[in-house]
């Protein structure tokens, strides 16, 4: 009888484990690798918020609202301006393993820069950013990194953390230069199993504090003031997948774009594009009352706890401004406000005390 508790035992503590994962360099993407992705469209669900071990997130109501195929290009095909740094054998430190093109264009101090790309490097020990670059006036501009980026550090399990910081100085010539400064702060703070679109999956999810400052110092005109963004990055991490199997960006809590991979979906090319506009509130934090006031047609708010749930939901055509009390905010924490309309929408992060 005895003999048979401990079978059992044992039997319950290693079925629990089989779920528990560990990623490593041979997980990462390849060169050459092709990869698709979507990026979805979400109510916001407990799964967002909430960590643990042994879990489950289920994100299987994601709807993908755009797509498109990111491929991890060999350094040795990008122009020679890129590989003269991130292909050079006599600097090995900061030697790419290949490069993704992030869009066609971005825009900084009012200079447009064209083809913007990220070069990553991948090695037993890390996986991480060691660079990017972008084309400006027909011209591949690098900006290699002093130190990595650290993206992971393998193996990589649940409890694992890591850090980095990041700077580099790319400059653009008869201009001046951009720099550009990252903070990054890694956590492994769970472990279980996805639900997505895609299908259901074996994870750990890694969240990534992330600071971002970006200045531009040109020659001939006085310096335009830096601009400083803080991020927080959840992604969620199989085994032979590449990249993250499901990655949510979230700025002051607020979830603001999900990306997972995907099969081939037939989008709603008609989808409206939903255009962000402002709201205030205050006091915040908050005691007792909170006052909400907008300048825009929204038609409902709705107010979320922290663990995504719906506790108030209101009608608001016709209104600019309303009061939430005590009935709404009942307990001290997080809470998310959202105003929507026909097009347009708004988001607030309320802390009760």
């Amino acid at each position: 009888m005895l003999k048979q508790i401990y079978t059992i035992f044992f039997l319950l503590i290693f079925s629990g484990l089989q779920a528990q994962i560990t990623v490593s360099e041979s997980d990462m993407p390849d060169s050459g690798d092709t990869i698709r992705i979507s990026q979805g469209t979400m109510p916001m669900p407990v799964s967002t918020f909430h960590t643990a071990t042994d879990t489950t997130w289920d994100f299987s109501q994601l709807t993908a609202a755009n797509q498109k195929v990111i491929e991890f290009e060999d350094i040795s095909q990008l122009p020679l301006t890129y590989q003269s740094v991130f292909n050079n054998p006599f600097n090995p430190d900061k030697q790419a393993d290949f490069g993704i093109q992030e869009g066609d264009s971005i825009s900084f101090a009012n200079i447009t820069f064209s083809d913007p790309y990220t070069f990553f490097q991948k090695t037993n020990t890390h996986y991480g950013k060691i660079g990017y670059g972008v084309t400006f006036n027909g011209v591949a501009i690098p900006g290699d990194y002093d130190s990595l980026e650290v993206l992971y550090e393998f193996p990589l399990s649940y409890g694992d953390t890591s850090s980095s910081h990041s700077v580099s100085n790319q400059d653009m010539p008869s201009i001046g230069f951009v720099e550009r400064e990252v903070f990054r702060e890694n956590e492994v703070d769970g472990w279980g199993k996805l639900i997505t679109p895609y299908g259901q999956f074996d994870v750990i999810r890694v969240r990534s504090e992330v600071t971002q400052r970006d200045s531009i110092n040109l020659d001939s005109f006085p310096s335009f003031p830096a601009i400083t963004s803080q991020r927080t990055e959840l992604k969620w991490i199989g085994k032979n997948h590449g990249i993250p199997l499901l990655k949510i960006t979230l700025q002051n809590g607020i979830p603001l774009r999900a990306e997972y991979i995907d099969s081939v979906r037939n989008i709603n090319t008609a989808v409206t594009e939903v255009e962000e506009k402002p709201s205030t509130v205050y006091p915040n934090p908050v005691t007792t009352n909170a006052v909400i006031k907008w300048n825009a047609d929204f038609e409902e708010l709705k107010v979320y706890n922290v663990m995504g749930q719906l506790v108030f939901r209101l009608g608001i055509k016709n209104r600019d401004q309303i009061t939430i009390n005590e009935k709404v905010l009942s307990e001290s924490g997080i809470y998310f406000l959202e105003l929507s309309g026909e097009g347009i929408i708004s988001r607030q992060k309320i802390i009760k005390k």
